[in-house]
């Protein structure tokens, strides 16, 4: 090569001395014609390029093919090795080490890989930046804390990329999980329903109250006993104990002490064996006795949770009676009870070394986490010297910090609530659970993985999946594992999700199990510690699902099913269609009882009545077993739009009204029996909900006429009897009431009927004077007589009822009550006759006792207006005929005590 050339290879990469184009010509001329170029040439050159650049795109592209064309052998091999250095210039190469480190910080991780293929300089240069694959490891889910892992060993950051992509590769392709089917030994059948994992053990329990211990290693079960009670849930100490929830409330702790190879312990627990061992009972139950370590009692429904601490020797339960118990795991003691949850209690957490503050040198504390439904409450535990031991549990009483589920803590009425999702795991002071959303818009539900920072109170992460989330169970620093329901054969329900990418990475289909308690008790979770990342070597555990015994008759089972639905259904569907048009074909009737009484009242009268129709009894609110009414601000919360006040009776419309059609529906029109105050509440329904009561039947009813202003009634019972009713509250409150019905100084209302009624309802109605819930309510509901008088006077004048309907029927007595003046008996009999409608008189009665004194010949007289009401509406009633020589016959002894008709009263 010439001296032109070498000086063209040393001045390659030098910049250009100046900007402008003259100083670009001059540098071209003085290397092409080398230290001592001619002037005439040089001048040829600078008139040529200067031409060169007046040119246009494709002229100056015509004048290069030209050039080209017309360049010599020598002058073409030159432009072959000259241009692509010029054009295609290796920038990994010759820029700072610095600057391509953050131009291929945007570049993923897959891409960098084929990268390293390219060229050794670009494997070399790619290769030698660890900051850069260590990032890429961190968002692959790989452990990035240097403590953890032994970079010698593995070989950079590189190499635990290039291990952890493999073992995801794997994962996505199905390859790194292996299924092993674990059956329960044949004596022993029953399906699984609870779970435990812990170290190379597994624990079960069946539905047959067996338990059963494998060791994974070995693929083989090494202990099986039967427990006394049905399981729903268990935790365990492998080689230890395991402490059992069951379904009546206990819990129960046994010693499996002899699977952990410890002689001693075996010959111990094998003395216990044959000390129980007794002809006279089973072999398993003397097992039971003997390996029975403790038992834990009080819970009044189903524990579906538990968590112990051994360093803290404290036991913690959850149940479905809404409460936390929290027992010595050694004792057995009920140290205390933490009774404010609004729901079943679904999962308990207890644990140590974790602190709410956030200051940075604050003490570690330990925490008790509870989960309903609604919201998770969080529990701390004081600090205090490890010689107080479980002092500081008896002391809890309130949560630190409650943790609503829902994206709103109180839906309001008319809004979807959300689904409830089971699983809450706290990992560090990140609390985690699912937010399931309903569909909506014709969309898929889709569900959040949420993460609240206890220390800072605050929403920390959300990731949201596009799938239903059956149940949360098991997350970490990096991974999170879902469950999701289960659809076909053919489809996944088990994803692996990057809590870093929000990426679903794997997912795996595991056999389908329904849920046997609220949180699943029947899955557990393998070793889990690949969850906060990689390390280089394979992830171990995994997933247990609860499947049945026989799993070869599963494809037969299911053609059983299904053969037995085909023959099934019909006559089923058949059934159920007569039973809805039976529910259409007949009369409705409620029965509403008089002022400050329960709907024992109605004890003798319903089973006469439901012979015929549907028949309904209830309780005004606060009156018999009902419960008081809402304050006013948590009934205009709750119940928008109902202004009446409770004891009154437009509140009472308003909540018969809102139970009739939006709790519990019912067939309408319905026929509306009150007797007493229960007429005025009758007939005020009537006005507001006309198309709703086609018949009226008003016992001795109450009257807007009878408690004007400064008439004789109303004088009665400001005067005479609120005062009464007061003092009966007050001895209510104090325990005198059931003294004095103790020494048989008091008797309870319907004494006189028990013989009808029966000793139970009048022991419920000694049990009601003595409550003070149920003595408030009588005397509200005297209290606010004139005021339900006068909404009745409005409704009257504001929405008169139609003409003809409803018809009304009023059933009374020679008197009201034979115990007060003539003066008031007049005036009720006169109030009677004023309300309307067909008056039908049951002589020689009370008319205030009726229902439960006189109850064959009222039902009677209601059972003739379920009749005529079906008549009316064209409505056939095959055993009319005999009913009606039933009810003429009634007829006929009432006439012959009373000396005269009914009819003609």
């Amino acid at each position: 090569m010439s001296s032109s050339d070498s000086s063209i290879t040393q001045d390659r990469d030098q910049p250009a001395a100046g900007g402008g184009s003259e100083t670009l010509r001059s540098a071209a001329t003085a290397r092409l014609l080398g230290a001592e170029p001619g002037a005439e040439f040089a001048q040829f050159v600078d008139t040529t390029l200067a031409r060169y650049t007046e040119l246009n795109d494709q002229q100056q592209t015509a004048f290069l093919e030209s050039l080209i064309a017309h360049s010599q052998p020598r002058q073409r091999w030159y432009m072959l090795h000259r241009l692509p250095s010029l054009l295609l210039r290796d920038f990994l190469t010759l820029l700072p080490a610095e600057i391509v480190e953050h131009m291929l910080s945007y570049v993923d991780g897959a891409s960098l890989l084929r990268c390293c293929q390219v060229c050794h300089a670009w494997n070399r240069i790619i290769s030698g930046l660890p900051a850069l694959w260590r990032q890429k490891c961190h968002l692959l889910g790989t452990r990035t804390d240097l403590g953890s892992i032994d970079l010698e060993a593995v070989g950079g950051w590189k190499e635990l990329f290039l291990c952890t992509q493999r073992t995801l590769w794997r994962m996505k392709t199905r390859q790194a999980f292996e299924k092993v089917s674990l059956k329960l030994p044949a004596e022993h059948g029953g399906k699984v329903i609870a779970l435990d994992h812990h170290g190379d053990q597994l624990v079960a329990a069946s539905e047959l109250s067996q338990l059963f211990v494998w060791r994974l290693s070995e693929e083989q079960c090494v202990l099986t006993f039967s427990v006394f009670l049905h399981i729903s849930c268990l935790k365990f100490t492998q080689g230890k104990f395991v402490v059992c929830g069951h379904y009546n409330g206990q819990l129960s702790s046994y010693d499996i002490s002899d699977t952990a190879g410890d002689p001693e312990r075996a010959e111990r627990l094998q003395e216990r064996l044959r000390r129980a061992a007794s002809p006279d009972e089973p072999e398993e139950r003397s097992e039971a006795a003997a390996r029975l370590l403790r038992r834990f009692w009080v819970h009044s429904g189903p524990v579906f949770c538990l968590d112990y601490s051994e360093e803290l020797d404290i036991l913690v339960s959850g149940s479905a009676d809404n409460t936390v118990k929290i027992f010595s795991l050694s004792s057995g003691l009920l140290l205390n009870t933490l009774p404010r949850h609004s729901h079943w209690v679904v999962r308990v957490l207890l644990r140590t070394g974790l602190q709410l503050s956030p200051a940075a040198d604050a003490p570690p504390g330990r925490l008790l986490l509870t989960m309903t439904r609604d919201e998770i409450q969080v529990f701390e535990v004081e600090n205090c010297p490890p010689w107080l031991g479980a002092e500081p549990f008896k002391s809890l009483r309130t949560p630190r910090l409650t943790v609503p589920l829902a994206e709103t803590q109180r839906p309001q009425p008319g809004m979807h609530i959300p689904f409830f999702t089971p699983g809450c795991h706290l990992h560090g002071d990140l609390v985690t659970f699912v937010r399931q959303s309903p569909p909506t818009n014709n969309k898929i539900s889709t569900a959040s993985i949420v993460q609240y920072s206890l220390r800072h109170r605050s929403l920390s992460t959300r990731i949201v999946v596009s799938f239903k989330v059956k149940k949360l169970l098991a997350i970490g620093r990096r991974y999170a594992i879902l469950l999701a329901p289960y659809a076909q054969e053919s489809c996944p329900n088990l994803y692996f999700v990057n809590l870093n990418t929000k990426e679903v990475i794997a997912s795996e289909k595991v056999p389908h199990s329904r849920l046997s308690t609220p949180d699943a008790a029947q899955l557990a979770m393998g070793e889990l510690g690949w969850l906060d990342g990689f390390d280089g070597e394979p992830p171990e555990g995994g997933l247990i699902a609860a499947m049945g015994t026989e799993l070869s008759r599963e494809r037969c089972c299911r053609l059983l099913q299904y053969g037995l639905l085909a023959c099934l259904l019909p006559p089923l569907l058949n059934h159920a269609a007569l039973q809805t048009e039976r529910q259409h074909l007949r009369t409705h009737v409620v029965l509403d009882s008089p002022a400050g009484l329960s709907s024992d009242v109605w004890l003798a009268v319903l089973p006469r009545l439901s012979e015929l129709t549907r028949t309904c009894v209830f309780d005004r609110p606060g009156l018999g077993f009902s419960d008081r009414p809402m304050p006013p601000g948590e009934r205009d919360r709750q119940l928008p739009g109902l202004s009446p006040p409770a004891y009154t009776a437009g509140g009472t419309v308003a909540d018969l009204h809102r139970l009739l059609i939006q709790v519990a529906p019912q067939p309408l029109p319905l026929v509306y029996v009150g007797a007493g105050l229960g007429a005025l509440n009758a007939r005020l329904y009537a006005h507001l909900y006309p198309s709703e009561v086609s018949d009226l039947v008003l016992v001795a009813p109450m009257t807007e006429e009878l408690l004007a202003d400064g008439g004789p009634w109303l004088r009665h019972v400001h005067g005479r009897l609120l005062a009464p009713l007061q003092t009966l509250h007050v001895a209510a409150a104090t325990g005198l009431t059931r003294l004095m019905l103790m020494f048989g100084l008091m008797e309870a209302p319907l004494s006189e009927a028990a013989e009808l009624l029966g000793e139970e309802a009048v022991n419920r109605q000694k049990h009601l004077m003595c409550h003070p819930r149920h003595a408030s309510t009588v005397v509200d509901e005297h209290h606010f007589l004139n005021e339900t008088a006068a909404q009745l006077r409005q409704a009257g004048l504001l929405r008169p009822l139609p003409a003809g309907r409803p018809t009304v029927t009023v059933i009374t007595g020679d008197r009201h009550d034979g115990s007060l003046p003539a003066a008031l008996n007049d005036a009720w009999a006169a109030a009677a006759r004023a309300a309307g409608g067909k008056l039908e008189t049951i002589a020689d009665a009370d008319g205030v006792a009726l229902p439960y004194l006189r109850p064959e010949q009222l039902a009677t007289k209601i059972r003739r207006v379920a009749r005529e009401r079906r008549t009316r509406l064209g409505q056939r009633d095959e055993p009319a005929a005999a009913e009606g020589q039933a009810a003429a016959a009634a007829e006929g002894r009432t006439a012959a005590a009373g000396g005269q008709s009914a009819a003609s009263a």
